[in-house]
């Protein structure tokens, strides 16, 4: 059996800024002899530095390469630097066994394509029941009803039975024995949460399909206020919609902005370019700068020899304006103009002060709602007043001012 080589017995404390590491043995021996340090006769494994070999307070500059523990802070940058170029010489030398040509893997292969599932790929039924359901609003339930045909028939190609609840208000789809294809049952999932999303049902079967996939982006909790929140999904849809149908048209999708959510269906990369676009819309910014981008990166995907180049330099770059924040001053009094009172001014009234003065506060109730009619008709009585006035000003003919004749004066012979 080989002997152990004993560890470093530090005889003083180490000082501040030394450091432990492990490196490979012969890396360590080459820094090490390459530093002025020469091994230990009477300690074999161990170096000592030239300078130090006669002093006893040194004794911290001990190496033992059998434990690869060195305690050295100037040799340990030594060593870290052969690391790497040793790491170096590795990658530039050594044969890596993963870099096989493939010539099955060309470019005009579509890594993103999905091959149909068959009846012939499963390997038989399922051994147990998978089922999802979710709730729709009341406003659905008519329109659900009268489409649930179509949507029971298209699902039993894919073996998948589906359920109409109307009286909780729910739709459940679930796996049979006829089930086949495991991705059936989640897109079954996506149909009955798009249905509940207000979405068509001709549209909504086409997630069945292959290739195509859902997102739905919910955006209230995006704005905390309500106006503006209105505001920036209005901009999502544009005049007339035409911003939104800008956007299925570059990205080759469906989207439907209803209530506080934004239904996308169509591929991957057309679902994430379309997430992006309505979160930086609802985070104040117009989705024209974004739908002009999509334009570009359309155009240059035509040309193939763009199609390996980095795009950065073609596309816009709209620099953030910061508006000036500076709040206007309050309209500051002439205090020149008031005369000078030791007193403090009288404090305001409240509600109730005024109602007390009114004697509005000592009624009842049905008759505080007589004298807010009252005032409400007095109210409309005045508007209805000025709006007639203000028609009646049309019909007012102008002024005609006359012409007074001047005579001219004839010169006599």
């Amino acid at each position: 059996m080989a002997s152990q080589k004993p560890a470093a017995k530090w005889q003083d404390k180490p000082s501040a800024g030394r450091a432990l590491t492990c490196v490979p043995h012969f890396l360590a021996c080459k820094v090490l002899c390459s530093k002025n340090f020469h091994r230990r006769k009477d300690k074999p494994g161990y170096f000592q530095h030239q300078q130090t070999a006669n002093l006893e307070s040194q004794r911290g500059t001990f190496f033992d390469i059998g434990s690869n523990c060195y305690h050295h802070k100037s040799v340990l940058h030594h060593v870290c630097l052969e690391l790497k170029g040793f790491g170096e010489f590795l990658c530039d030398n050594m044969p890596s066994t993963h870099k096989k040509e493939k010539p099955w893997d060309t470019d005009d292969v579509d890594k993103w394509k999905v091959d149909p599932f068959t009846k012939e790929d499963s390997s038989g039924a399922f051994l147990e029941e998978s089922s999802f359901m979710t709730l729709f609003p009341k406003y659905r339930e008519r329109y659900l009803k009268d489409s649930w045909p179509l949507v029971t028939k298209s699902l039993e190609k894919y073996g998948i039975d589906a359920v109409l609840d109307l009286i909780e208000g729910s739709m459940t789809v679930k796996t049979t024995r006829k089930t086949y294809d495991p991705a059936a049952i989640l897109n079954a999932r996506d149909l009955i949460k798009l249905l509940a999303r207000s979405v068509p049902a001709p549209q909504a079967i086409k997630i069945l399909e292959d290739g195509m996939a859902c997102d739905i982006i919910k955006i209230r909790s995006m704005v905390r206020n309500k106006e503006r929140f209105v505001k920036r999904r209005q901009r999502i849809l544009g005049q007339n919609g035409t911003t939104l149908k800008a956007l299925e048209l570059l990205t080759q999708t469906y989207i439907l902005v209803h209530g506080n959510t934004v239904s996308v269906m169509g591929p991957f990369k057309g679902l994430k370019e379309v997430r992006r676009v309505v979160e930086d819309t609802m985070q104040n910014v117009h989705p024209i700068y974004l739908i002009k981008e999509l334009m570009i990166k359309r155009e240059l995907a035509k040309d193939p020899a763009l199609a390996q180049e980095d795009w950065s330099r073609y596309l816009p770059n709209f620099k953030k304006r910061t508006l000036s924040k500076r709040h206007k001053p309050h309209v500051v009094t002439d205090k020149s103009k008031k005369t000078y009172t030791p007193f403090p001014p009288a404090p305001e009234k409240s509600k109730v002060d005024l109602q007390i003065e009114s004697g509005e506060y000592f009624l009842g109730k049905e008759a505080k709602q007589r004298m807010a009619e009252q005032e409400r008709a007095e109210k409309s009585k005045q508007k209805k007043e000025e709006k007639k006035r203000e028609r009646e000003k049309e019909y007012v003919p102008p002024e005609e001012s006359a012409s007074k004749s001047k005579k001219r004066k004839t010169s006599r012979d």
